[in-house]
């Protein structure tokens, strides 16, 4: 295995650029480390090879977490810096109650940003929940760069020594215990959505909208000067007027933004918006017991301890020829890639361990390949990305509004005027129902009726999108006329209606093998975004010659960046515009 100095210089650039991180050299040799463990995994032999890898579109993400994931602080506890928890509970939630009531909303909306492995936001999420009454709702969107601390969080299993600032009657109340520890309960989880993401990614940033607080601790020094401003104004930007934004108490907002109002309560500093709305409103008392945040901080915080996945020392460690036994079959049963997402799969096997009481990787490899496949649907919802929202991608939905829809309906010679549509991967269903409100709209008054089949490997997944339910951090994307038109609000989340569920039918699929459902039914438009990317290079030739098969004449396929238009361009289709292609009419 060769490393040339040269090449590693490229590498370390590389990952400045595209993370923001500020990378100084005393943190070369654990990257350059790590480049060599991943070298060793995948087999490569010259750090050239590797580097094209890392360069590669559809790896990059993946693999730049991978080598990063090492450089980042992963050590938390629940209720972490008790007292800007407290200042947060009894000073900053009042007046935001206070606004919302003058402008007549009951849901609070709080984002933590660089989650980490979830201690925050669960931690934020029981607090609210012991705050507010029955007349207010609350959702926490949680984010992070490290996919891989993002599926820990997800799991919300913890090794105990993570609790113990938590009094036991919360322990008992809003936990499951475990031998290993303790699991989430339903009543906090369901109020969180993990969602990945990097603060430097301007495009998804304008995404994040109307936050009331924003938890941003620990995270702005791994930026440097440039980058920490370019954040602190999409962070900015991110709050409603009056929200606030808490950072870690090393971190300084003066130094970086002119654009907040420092507040200062009891001791703890908190930075809120510009406004101009005047509270007539009198702030309620907060109705929880916080006589634990008087506790001095020093005394009951616990020995720094990483998450379970990341200790060498923790019971359950998955036997690296069991990990690759795993990723086969996993490649056996779906089709799906799992080559290089060894480290990924160790992580998720591991809380799937301890959540079925195994010590043994071999063993819980039988419960894999149980005949209901019902373990291997748990371990996939992990593995896979499945973070959606609606009106994703919008420049490609534009498109098949404006240009796609309107040249098949001319020129299709059809006799029934009915459009199919097929959502391959669609996960819990956003991407299906924003289609079939594309649809709606464009086909109105024209005679043309239109059908979408959804499909998906995920039976849970699938049971989420037949739900047709989706809290307001979904819908971000959504234009208000659109929203008021297809949803209705019930017990404080958005519900479709039953105008454009009539249309369509969610079915489970294995892409890779269950191409019979759909029969020899043919489509007019087939989205198939961010599924792909899971196929290794002669897997992904196969599938989209069987899309084209799948196409009516004159029909689109869209894509998406990770799918190379090389390998599209192999078919005789024709480029329509970037990750779109026509099959020719005759």
């Amino acid at each position: 295995m060769t490393v040339d100095t040269d090449e590693l210089k490229k590498i370390y650039r590389y990952l400045e650029r595209e993370s923001g991180f500020l990378l100084e050299p005393e943190k070369y040799p654990k990257v350059e480390r790590q480049i060599r463990l991943r070298m060793e995994q995948m087999n490569i032999p010259e750090l050239t090879r590797y580097q094209e890898y890392l360069f590669s579109p559809e790896h990059a993400l993946g693999e730049l977490a991978i080598l990063m994931g090492p450089l980042l602080n992963h050590h938390s506890y629940f209720f972490r810096d008790i007292k800007q928890l407290a200042c947060f509970i009894e000073n900053c939630l009042p007046e935001i109650k206070a606004r919302k009531i003058q402008t007549g909303q009951r849901t609070i909306r709080v984002w933590s940003a660089g989650c980490s492995t979830g201690e925050e936001p669960y931690s934020v999420a029981l607090l609210m929940t012991l705050a507010l009454d029955s007349r207010w709702d609350f959702e926490i969107v949680a984010t992070d760069f490290d996919f891989i601390s993002l599926n820990f969080a997800k799991t919300g299993i913890y090794d105990d020594r993570v609790f113990k600032q938590i009094p036991a009657n919360y322990l008992t109340d809003y936990f499951r215990k475990f031998p290993e520890g303790y699991s989430v309960g339903d009543t906090l989880r369901k109020k969180i959505s993990f969602n990945r993401l990097n603060l430097l990614d301007r495009s998804e940033m304008k995404r994040m909208r109307n936050f009331d607080f924003i938890f941003c601790r620990n995270v702005l020094f791994y930026f440097n000067q440039e980058t920490r401003q370019q954040v602190m104004e999409d962070l900015h930007q991110a709050l409603n007027p009056g929200g606030f934004i808490c950072l870690s108490t090393t971190e300084s907002v003066s130094r970086i933004s002119a654009d907040f109002i420092p507040r200062r309560f009891s001791g703890n500093l908190m930075h809120q918006k510009h406004h101009l709305m005047k509270i007539e409103t009198p702030l309620e008392k907060v109705p929880v017991d916080l006589v634990f945040f008087e506790m001095e901080e020093e005394l009951i915080r616990p020995l720094p301890v990483e998450p379970a996945f990341l200790r060498p020392d923790t019971l359950i460690q998955p036997r690296n020829h069991d990990i690759t036994e795993v990723c086969r079959f996993l490649q056996e049963k779906t089709g799906l890639f799992f080559k290089y997402r060894e480290a990924q799969v160790m992580a998720q096997m591991k809380q799937r361990m301890m959540v079925h009481k195994i010590q043994h990787s071999g063993n819980y490899l039988e419960l894999l390949r149980q005949p209901d496949e019902g373990e291997l649907e748990n371990l996939l919802d992990q593995v896979v990305e499945q973070e959606t929202w609606f009106f994703r991608e919008f420049d490609q939905l534009d498109f098949l509004a404006e240009e796609c829809l309107i040249e098949i309906m001319e020129f299709s010679p059809r006799l029934l005027p009915t459009l199919r549509v097929w959502s391959a991967g669609c996960g819990s269903g956003e991407e299906a129902y924003t289609l079939a409100i594309i649809l709606d709209i464009i086909l109105s008054n024209t005679g043309w009726n239109y059908e979408i089949v959804a499909t998906d490997i995920s039976s849970r997944l699938l049971e989420t999108a037949k739900q047709g339910r989706y809290y307001a951090s979904k819908l971000t994307n959504m234009p208000d006329e659109y929203l008021s038109h297809y949803f209705m609000m019930k017990d404080n989340a958005y519900e479709v209606t039953p105008l454009i569920r009539r249309n369509l039918t969610f079915n489970r699929m294995n892409l890779a093998h269950h191409f019979d459902i759909i029969q020899l039914a043919r489509f007019d438009v087939i989205f198939c975004r961010h599924v792909l990317r899971y196929f290794e290079k002669n897997r992904m030739l196969e599938m989209i010659k069987r899309l084209y098969h799948m196409l009516e004449p004159g029909g689109f396929l869209f894509l998406d960046p990770y799918v190379s238009s090389d390998i599209v361009m192999k078919l005789p289709f024709i480029y329509a515009r970037e990750c779109v292609y026509q099959k020719p009419w005759s």
